[in-house]
């Protein structure tokens, strides 16, 4: 028995009779050969088959018999022109593969329930990913493909081909071949391909088709006749059968038609329709208009009685009706006889007349519950009132379905003035150009909208309206850092809303614990995020779930607690991987704080190769605040690594990224803070100092973007020899965050303080703060905090340890090893600079430099970059980093600009 069909719905979006099995016919040409070669085929391990051929040739036939042959489980979707979405594609897909294996694709399912609009490859790895997890068989039919126009679905679907599982058969038919790199395919063995030449019958398999199948009376050399006349193309065939029918003389009937198919098709389609009843040329004709048709919708367009009756007698009389059901209510016509019937529609009835058939159409689709058909006879005819009823009732069942291209497209074909009329309407234009990420024209749009909030409408329709218009400025708000903002309206948005209004409702728990974040109270911030991570696994959406564990995972990290931050993401790997998506680009966000962790625990190359996996996975999706979190921590390991260029070309793909993008703006500040702290390690003191005295001006937007702010500040006034300002900024901050949960910042603050004090040969005050600092981080393992300091802190971890060693408390040990672990750290870390243990106290320099060590030193003066020094010394970049590590060892100096100051004092330069 097929699926019975039921109008769309939000629970059941899917029109069955594109997911039927057509039948096969019982009096229907065998053709063994081709059959058996599909079988064959389908015997191998993950085949793609390709049926490409014009229309009429079998194609879809040949599958049905296929299918009937193989006693397997075989999912079918046949696509139309109104399947270009790529949400309602792939929703149709999985719809075909679930009437075989219920709880396929759901994860898939719930990303579009959240409007996100993957990008092709993810789709693809997506897919991919539940074919696997699933491990039984899956045969996939794709019928009639050539309507699909959509890159993003090509893009997916070569992806797909290209990386088939091995228990998946994906077989497409199509008209035309789909812009597939099929050569490629040819060249791998990747594709088994049936082509026209073979579609054609053979002379025996025109006989039977003849004489079986339209029950004719006709000689070999008349059969021989007719299939030369048609290229065995079946379409033709059946025409010419169907007209044969009609006539005494087959002779006189050959005789009169020869040429091309289209011109065969015209000569025998007049014939076929001349033979009809003027009744059932009328019915063809009226209802050639219709995707698909039953008995009840014919009466409606024809105006009559008897359209179930006659779409039978159609059937039956192999007169190009396909049945799409196992009942015989809905059936649809060969698109090559609807395509002929048309053009006939058109030369005999008036532009109004054809206009008074879609009315019809879509007044009886609209009213028995078929609005997204409704809406397409609606726009041909230009009834916006109707297309406003259908949006009115159905646009956020499309939003929660995730079709945003399908309800974009509706929406802009209707009159501005009647958008603005209907608060249904306005929401769902709003929330399209949202989640589509289009934020100039959704702000003019949020401004107009708020002016009628007032007086336009009525109570219930104002309470839609003013509850979107809360979440989509709170889900902007939360973008710009605005947190206490963004908390009110999402707060607004619950209170107006429906809790089953996913798409807003999970803005209240964000909100809330980014406004505890942003204030300091880190551990308030774990319960709205722990909500937000089970709402999320709750709905079964996915995306929703890994912002909870990213934003959890953050805050570990933040409080220094860093094996629980590991452990969190680590958690969610685990469980991704048991559901096959520990690959989604669109999930790849909650590995980046555990990069964050590798990085501090010294673990670079792992962080780094980590890291640029992330990335990897994340260019095809459409999140831009993603994609700059990733980059934040991609540029901070190679500053670790002491590979600036790299970091140096990081930062300028991150700011293009992120440019007029709707990106966290706290993510942006924290660029340019790390492109300031970047220009210092490059010894750009004057750049680093503006890029400093520019982020002051700007507003702050949380406690730990402010400090970080301070922090940097410091650093630049420390590089300019101000130790002085940097210990006022500093005590400064300190007073703010010491007992706070920020243990990181806590303890980068005290390091910086302890340098400063160094500086002015305040050494005691210098190790008390770094005894502070080293008591913090040794409870969480902290590294790379230490070893970034480069070479005085090396020196002041050095004295610490002659201070620990006259010590005789009772942690003492455990911090002496610390500190040693810590001292062996910078001696096996390459990139890390060294104080010389030969430098004396008063600052004169007892090591001398080797003359190439001068050499880097004069380019390193004359503002080369290491690359630039590498190529006129003829070194490797490697050569120059170790040159000028040592360098800095030997000068007892963090950066160029202090390099260059200390060998000017000792007159290694000249100034």
């Amino acid at each position: 028995m097929g699926i019975p069909l039921q109008p769309e719905s939000l629970q059941n979006p899917i029109l069955s009779t594109k997911i039927f099995i057509p039948p096969t016919r019982l009096n229907a040409v065998q053709r063994p050969r081709l059959v058996n070669s599909l079988i064959q085929t389908l015997n191998l391990p993950g085949q793609f088959v390709l049926i490409s051929g014009p229309a009429g040739f079998g194609k879809t036939t040949l599958l049905s018999e296929v299918v009937n042959r193989l006693e397997r489980s075989v999912a079918w979707l046949s696509v139309d022109d109104g399947d270009n979405d790529p949400v309602r594609f792939w929703s149709y897909v999985i719809a075909a593969i679930q009437s075989k294996s219920t709880n396929f694709g759901e994860s898939i399912l719930s990303l579009f329930r959240m409007g996100q609009q993957l990008p092709g490859f993810d789709l693809a790895g997506m897919f991919i990913n539940e074919v696997i997890q699933s491990t039984s068989e899956i045969i996939l039919i794709i019928d009639d493909f050539q309507y699909i126009q959509n890159q993003h679905i090509h893009t997916a679907i070569t992806h797909l081909i290209e990386h088939l599982p091995t228990n998946l058969h994906l077989l497409i038919t199509t008209r035309v071949d789909p812009p597939w790199p099929l050569a490629r395919l040819r060249a791998r063995n990747q594709i088994f391909e049936i082509r026209t030449r073979d579609l054609r019958f053979t002379l025996d398999e025109a006989s039977r088709f003849l004489t079986q199948t339209m029950g004719l009376t006709i000689a070999p050399n008349e059969v021989a006749t007719l299939d030369t006349r048609t290229e065995g193309w079946i379409a033709g065939l059946q025409l010419a059968a169907l007209s044969l029918q009609k006539h005494q003389d087959i002779q006189k009937f050959l005789k009169a038609f020869t040429g091309s198919h289209v011109f065969v098709a015209d000569y025998l389609m007049e014939e076929v329709l001349q033979s009809q009843p003027e009744y059932i040329q009328t019915f063809l004709l009226k209802t050639s208009i219709l995707k698909r048709v039953n008995g009840s919708l014919a009466d409606a367009i024809c105006e009559s009685q008897n359209g179930k009756a006659i779409l039978t007698e159609l059937y039956r009389g192999n007169l190009f009706t396909l049945a799409l059901d196992d009942e015989g209510v809905w059936y649809r016509y060969h698109q090559l006889f609807s395509d002929l019937l048309q053009a006939r529609l058109r030369q005999e009835c008036s532009p109004a007349q054809i206009n008074n058939l879609h009315q019809k159409a879509a007044s009886w689709l609209a009213e028995n519950g078929w609005s997204l058909e409704a809406v397409q006879h609606a726009l041909v005819v230009k009834n916006f009132s109707l297309v406003a009823l259908m949006l009115e009732q159905n646009a956020f069942k499309l939003l929660t379905r995730g079709e945003l291209q399908t309800l974009s497209g509706w929406i802009q074909q209707l009159p501005e003035d009647l958008c603005w009329s209907n608060p249904q309407i306005i929401v769902a234009w709003l929330w399209t150009l949202t989640l589509s990420g289009d934020v100039p024209r959704v702000m003019s749009l949020l401004a107009k909208a708020q002016t009628l909030l007032p007086t336009d409408f009525t109570l219930s329709s104002s309470s839609v309206l003013a509850g979107n218009l809360a979440a989509i400025q709170g889900f902007f708000a939360t973008m710009s850092g605005e947190h206490a903002k963004a908390l009110a309206f999402a707060k607004t948005a619950a209170t107006l809303l429906p809790e089953q209004d996913v798409h807003v409702h999970w803005l209240l728990p964000y909100s809330q614990g980014s406004a505890f974040r942003a204030n300091g109270e880190l551990e308030k911030s774990i319960p709205p995020f722990t909500r937000l991570a089970e709402m999320g696994k709750t709905q079964g959406n996915l995306i929703i779930w890994a912002t909870g564990v990213t934003e959890i995972a953050i805050v570990r990290r933040q409080q220094g607690r860093l094996e629980e931050a590991k452990q969190v993401c680590e958690q969610a790997i685990a469980w991704l991987s048991e559901r096959g998506a520990e690959n989604y680009g669109s999930l790849a966000k909650l590995e980046v704080p555990l990069v964050e962790v590798l990085r501090e625990q010294n673990i670079l190359d792992e962080a780094l190769e980590r890291n640029n996996n992330i990335l990897q996975r994340m260019q095809s999706w459409p999140m831009p605040t993603d994609r700059l979190f990733a980059y934040l921590s991609k540029i901070r390991v190679l500053i670790s690594l002491g590979d600036l260029e790299t970091a140096t070309e990081t930062l300028e793909i991150a700011k293009k990224s992120s440019r007029d993008q709707p990106v966290l703006s706290n993510l942006k500040r924290s660029l340019r803070i790390l492109e300031a702290r970047l220009m210092l390690e490059k010894g750009d003191i004057q750049q680093a100092a503006t890029i400093t005295e520019n982020i002051q001006q700007e507003k702050s937007v949380s406690s730990s973007t402010d400090a970080e702010e301070l922090i940097i500040l410091a650093r630049v006034r420390l590089a300019q020899d101000n130790p002085s300002i940097a210990e006022s900024i500093l005590n400064s901050l300190l007073q703010k965050v010491e007992g706070g949960e920020f243990s990181g910042i806590i303890i980068e603050t005290l390091l910086l303080l302890a340098q400063s004090l160094y500086a002015q040969h305040q050494n005691d005050d210098a190790i008390s703060n770094l005894m502070k600092a080293i008591r913090l981080a040794e409870v969480s393992g902290y590294q790379r905090v230490f070893l970034d300091e480069g070479a005085v802190m090396h020196r002041l971890l050095f004295d610490l340890k002659h201070s620990l060693a006259k010590c005789d408390e009772s942690d003492t040990t455990a911090l002496l090893s610390y500190v040693d672990q810590l001292l062996s750290l910078f001696q096996t870390s390459p990139e890390t600079p060294l104080f010389s243990v030969t430098t004396s106290v008063n600052n004169e320099l007892i090591e001398q430099l080797t003359s190439r060590e001068l050499e880097v030193l004069t380019l390193i003066a004359t503002g080369d970059s290491n690359k630039e020094v590498a190529e006129k010394l003829v070194i490797s970049l490697s050569a120059v980093k170790k040159h000028t590590a040592n360098i800095y060892g030997k000068l007892n100096v963090n950066s160029r600009t202090q390099a260059i100051v200390r060998a000017r004092e000792l007159g290694l330069l000249t100034s």
